[in-house]
């Protein structure tokens, strides 16, 4: 479980500027190693794909750039979060600070392959911390997202 939140971190870390690079696909990237999602509500928490180190396939985490529970430049160890609830089904999840950065992931393997499997699904995925404001996050394809992820991990 920390190794995944550490890959994040480390995908995090590697970021030179959070703007986002124009693209016309719906994942954009923050690095060779880090793709994200953002809500139609253009709201602070976005989907990240990166690639587990342990599985080599694709990991989804939620990243708060809102700056509101991390102070700008913090880091935070990992600590039990709210659950939140992925299309209507409430999930445990841990989160951190890292740079200012929060980071979001369940907490248990079948939570996990939960948040992958409704993201790779193709479908929308809904989002809600709880506070009456669901998150709604379009229906992707991850393919591409999934060979640059790889590719990235395997250059030499």
């Amino acid at each position: 479980m920390k190794t995944i939140f550490a890959f994040a971190v480390a995908s995090l870390l590697s970021i030179s500027s959070l703007a986002f690079a124009q693209t016309s696909e719906q994942w954009r990237p923050l690095s060779n190693t880090l793709f994200v999602l953002q809500s139609q509500e253009k709201a602070d928490l976005l989907l990240g794909a990166n690639v587990d180190s342990r599985t080599n396939d694709l990991a989804i985490n939620v990243f708060d750039f809102g700056g509101k529970l991390c102070r700008e430049g913090e880091d935070q160890s990992v600590s039990d979060a709210m659950p939140i609830s992925i299309n209507g089904q409430m999930v445990r999840f841990i989160s951190g600070c890292i740079n200012g950065t929060r980071i979001l992931q369940p907490s248990s393997p079948s939570g996990k392959k939960f948040l992958n499997d409704a993201v790779a699904s193709g479908q929308p995925v809904v989002l809600d911390e709880g506070n009456n404001r669901p998150l709604h996050y379009p229906g992707t394809n991850l393919s591409a997202v999934r060979s640059k992820l790889r590719a990235a991990r395997d250059a030499l």
